[in-house]
């Protein structure tokens, strides 16, 4: 005999069978077999049939509507913010033992996951309306504009009984919205445009109260502190993780300019939100990202914080040597101020592994180390009055496959200048030249002559030390003229013996230097590179690959000159992925036809038909060649590009 092992809540079936019940027979025919039973069903769908079953002895006939499994299986799905949400299915149903309703998230995307929201999670409503099925999420998606916050209320399938709410951002930006359904005559599944909603509100202002503390250090410079949250919607120059937060210093309250760390905005592209005193959020934007130091600029309008009494930091000019005594003072997580008193332990060259994935990492810079540092924070270092002696801010690294960070203080006095340059909007030059500090000693046996040693020994009685070239970026002037090992003893007749001299002194389009090479003085007329804040301005999504022209990091850490085409990313289950299009390369020819940048790719593929078959000639780091031949897929994998205008950063298709 036949027997009921499970009723889906909210089925025709609840309340009328039950688990143990014995399937008797149905529409009058004894049934004890499932092929008879599967027959009768698929002929009586959409109408009753009569069940007789026998409970505990007892006969039952009970009249059961037959569903349509088809109408319970999805067929259509909603994307936006790159995430996918689709009616819940019968077979999850199922296997979780709850109704067939609600919205599940298939991908929870780049606008989820920025609000916590993961795969898996089944959307009951939205706005405070209920949610059944995507055709109310898509009625409620109508009303929101871009850039509009409100409220999703989910649970997860493992925890049915639990509701979450969490506020999630509305974004048409960054990625397609569009409504997709399974066309069974076509074999495709086509899409439509998602109503592109009401323009966009504008900002909301409201003000708030920094809280005090008994500590007169903390009350200085809280008022300075931020917390600062980055969402990165596409992963670009080589930057792995999508979500990063950290402390903001406040260095202009007129221009709303707050300074962070790059292990906070890595890159431009991304949305900032910043929070004051853990109440007010506002959206901010990326000013500035330094193209040499662990630093960047963000910016918030001023305007939308009323009287909250924000206040610039003082800088001090002071010089930290180790043994000083110091505070710590910084934002954990959830957004607490943390202070600390602590001693300064060394002030040493930052020397970092290079990164697997070709990401910035920071060189010629003297970092502050500090005794018993926190190292669960970000934040400033500053003296007894309140005043920052250095940024404290975390280095992010990749040793062997392992991701890490580490805290170290980056000086006042280079934050000031860094901000003084976002302020002036002055260009920073470069000698493109990665340096490290040969002891005197070591120059001695290598051949440095007398009169060079006394000048530098008499320039840094303390240091006794000269600059030696350790890594040229390629494509720069610097990569023709100098070689490794050379040792930097002047800059246009000036000696410089450390980091900061030698920065300060390269300032300008072109330069002089004084290069200790095969036991003699050489002199050297070299430009040096003027260098933008903006980082990649530009990528392009083709073929499921993320494209984009080479970043500095792979000249400056790989000697990779900057031709070709970056393969930044790649989508699971596209064109990229079916025939080996890995992130890390570099297209270099499309169709025997060379792409020395983006545009030339972009020229060259445009118009290139759908299962059209494109040759790819593909260069990895160490230059091993590789030529795939790809087959687009136009239909689910269409080309379009993200740039940065004049008015932030915009999406647009690719012909």
């Amino acid at each position: 005999m036949l027997t009921v092992s499970q009723v889906i809540p909210g089925s025709p079936a609840d309340g009328k069978l039950e688990p143990g019940d014995i399937l008797v027979r149905m529409n009058g025919d004894l049934i004890t077999e499932f092929v008879p039973l599967a027959a009768i069903l698929d002929s009586s769908v959409g109408s009753s049939i009569a069940i007789e079953i026998e409970r505990g002895g007892v006969s039952l006939i009970e009249d059961i509507t037959v569903n349509d499994l088809h109408a319970v299986s999805p067929d259509e799905f909603l994307e936006f913010g790159n995430a996918i949400v689709h009616n819940l299915s019968y077979q999850q149903a199922r296997h979780y033992n709850r109704a067939v309703d609600g919205v599940y998230v298939a991908n929870p995307g780049y606008i989820f996951a920025r609000s916590g929201i993961p795969r898996g999670a089944v959307i009951s409503e939205v706005g405070g309306e209920p949610v059944n099925d995507i055709e109310s999420l898509q009625a409620q998606l109508a009303t929101m504009a871009d850039g509009d916050r409100t409220t999703y209320r989910y649970h997860t399938m493992d925890d049915p009984r639990n509701s979450i709410v969490r506020s999630v951002e509305m974004d048409r930006n960054w990625f397609p919205a569009q409504h997709c359904w399974r066309d069974d005559e076509s074999g495709v599944w086509p899409c439509n445009d998602l109503d592109s909603g009401p323009e966009p509100s504008a900002p909301q202002s409201g003000r708030t109260q920094f809280s005090k503390n008994g500590d007169s250090r903390v009350n200085a410079i809280t008022p300075s502190l931020v917390m600062v949250t980055f969402d990165l919607p596409y992963t670009i120059s080589g930057v792995a993780e999508r979500h990063y937060y950290g402390t903001g210093l406040i260095v202009d309250t007129e221009r709303g300019l707050i300074v962070v760390d790059r292990n906070t905005v890595p890159v431009a592209m991304g949305d900032v939100s910043i929070t004051f005193a853990g109440s007010l959020q506002i959206n901010g934007r990326v000013e500035y990202v330094h193209p040499l130091h662990n630093l960047a600029v963000v910016a918030y309008d001023p305007k939308l914080i009323g009287d909250t009494p924000v206040a610039a930091a003082r800088f001090s000019n002071e010089v930290l040597e180790p043994g000083d005594d110091v505070w710590v003072i910084g934002l954990k997580g959830d957004h607490q101020i943390v202070h600390q008193a602590t001693t300064v332990a060394s002030v040493d060259p930052m020397l970092l592994p290079l990164s697997r994935t070709l990401r910035f990492r920071d060189t010629n810079i003297e970092a502050i180390s500090l005794v018993n540092a926190p190292g669960d924070i970000d934040g400033v270092i500053v003296n007894k009055r309140g005043a920052v002696l250095a940024k404290w801010v975390s280095f992010a690294f990749q040793s062997g496959g392992e991701s890490g960070q580490i805290n170290r203080g980056i000086s006042a006095e280079l934050v000031s200048e860094f901000v003084d340059v976002v302020r002036s909007g002055e260009t920073v030059y470069s000698l493109e030249a990665e340096l490290g500090y040969t002891p005197l000693f070591a120059a001695r046996k290598l051949g440095l002559g007398e009169d060079w040693l006394s000048k530098l020994e008499s320039h840094n009685p303390s240091g006794r030390r000269a600059l030696s070239v350790t890594r040229l970026v390629a494509g720069t002037p610097a990569s023709e003229l100098l070689r490794n090992g050379d040792m930097i003893l002047a800059v246009d007749n000036r000696v410089v013996t450390t980091f900061r001299e030698l920065e300060r002194a390269v300032s300008k389009p072109a330069v002089t230097l004084t290069v200790w090479r095969d036991s003699a003085a050489v002199e050297i007329d070299i430009e040096t590179v003027a260098l933008g804040g903006e980082g990649v301005k530009r990528a392009v999504s083709w073929a499921g690959a993320l494209l984009h022209d080479p970043h500095r990091a792979m000249a400056a850490q790989r000697g990779i000159e900057s031709s070709g085409v970056y393969i930044a990313f790649f989508s699971y289950g596209s064109p990229a992925t079916r025939y080996g299009l890995w992130a890390g390369r570099r297209i270099v020819a499309v169709d025997d036809t060379e792409t020395p940048d983006l545009q030339a790719f972009v020229d060259i593929v445009s118009g290139k038909d759908d299962q059209e078959s494109v040759r790819l000639k593909t260069v990895s780091w160490n230059g091993s060649v590789q030529v795939i031949t790809l087959k687009l897929d136009n239909q689910y994998w269409p080309a379009y590009e993200i740039r940065l205008t004049d008015t932030g950063w915009k999406r647009a298709p690719i012909g």
